[in-house]
């Protein structure tokens, strides 16, 4: 068992990497409709655009939600209306609520399909046009093989979240009669690869001699380094993040660079035995996995959790053994204040990129 986690864990700090131009995010996606953005919350901007939304219309999206999101609305003078969802992320409460709105978010959470039949029969009755929200499952399938974020209009892609890089989004295009909305793509700019993404890899460099110790000694040194820069060893989210995207929009030549060189297959297979790895040893301190089953096609963002306070002591511990962290999600959204349903408040995750 000490061998099949040191080898698990390895691969979250030295994931698997093709020569540049072996991987193609349109050959993927099975699309040519693909503009690339730095972060998803400008591909979000440019998604409303193309729907002409703007001042005074309301744009449905879910409580559980980061915070950030909300400044692609604040861009193009749209409010938030929000829906609930239940424990397993679904989509919860009456579909009265969602007369009037003009864009209804669906989110994958976590990398895993969220199930859109209750947002197209919420469309059909309010001709609200569905964005899928893919921000975490850039390599994720339905059970039908259809890649998520493919399964709507339009669909958002964080691909920053599933490869080693700074940034890096997109914005695809599923509806023929938007295509010819869509932006210009925007020049890459040449930005260098920053100073921390080249420390990680000089220090990935050493993981396959160093083994789970050397691991843990890097995640420490790397809370450390985030600590010392920014007061913070998780970065807090900004105070203004609900209404400013404070990066520029346009891509960086480096990460597309980088994301060229993706080995999809192994880059699933990898977050796959991590789940598999997690969901084995973390249920019995006290972790409770958010989905019931690992579904075929599912590439997680992450391993989700919920679990008291009480039991967060044995849980990273756990976690500390195996060179691994964890830390809350989301940053709510500031109006919902302090009412918030349960299972908003006590959903952990362990990160699978380092």
């Amino acid at each position: 068992m000490a061998d099949e986690i040191s080898a698990a864990v390895r691969q979250v700090y030295a994931p698997p990497v093709k020569p540049p131009g072996s991987f193609s995010v349109e050959r993927m996606l099975g699309t040519e409709a693909v503009g690339y953005y730095s972060l998803g919350r400008h591909a979000l901007v440019a998604a409303l655009q193309m729907l002409q939304v703007g001042p005074g219309d309301r744009v449905a999206v879910p409580e559980f939600i980061c915070r950030d999101l909300l400044a692609s609305l604040t861009s193009v003078g749209a409010s938030a209306h929000y829906y609930p969802v239940d424990e397993k992320l679904r989509m919860a409460g009456d579909d009265a609520g969602l007369v009037g709105v003009k864009v209804i978010i669906a989110v994958n959470f976590f990398g895993f399909p969220q199930d859109l039949t209750r947002f197209e029969v919420s469309s059909r009755q309010t001709g609200a046009v569905i964005i899928e929200d893919n921000a975490h499952g850039f390599l994720s399938r339905d059970t039908d093989g259809t890649p998520l974020g493919r399964r709507a209009p339009l669909g958002i892609y964080s691909l920053r979240k599933t490869v080693q890089i700074s940034s890096g989004a997109a914005l695809v295009v599923n509806d023929a009669a938007l295509r010819d909305r869509m932006p210009v793509q925007l020049e890459p700019s040449l930005q260098e690869q920053p100073r921390s993404l080249r420390f990680k890899q000089w220090l990935r460099l050493s993981v396959p001699l160093v083994g789970i110790v050397g691991c843990r000694m890097m995640t420490a040194m790397t809370r450390i380094a985030r600590q010392l820069k920014t007061g913070h060893a998780i970065q807090p989210t900004r105070q203004d993040s609900e209404t400013v995207i404070s990066v520029q929009p346009e891509p960086s030549k480096w990460a597309l660079d980088r994301i060229s060189q993706l080995d999809e297959s192994a880059e699933i297979k990898r977050r796959r035995n991590l789940y598999r790895l997690l969901n084995a040893a973390l249920p019995p301190h006290g972790a409770v996995p958010i989905f019931d089953n690992l579904p075929d096609g599912t590439s997680p963002y992450v391993f989700p959790f919920r679990a008291q306070e009480a039991s967060m002591v044995d849980i990273r511990s756990r976690l500390d053994k195996m060179g691994l962290e964890c830390h809350r999600w989301p940053d709510l959204p500031a109006a919902l204040g302090g009412e918030i349903n349960e299972h908003y408040s006590n959903v952990w995750m362990v990160p699978f990129l380092w």
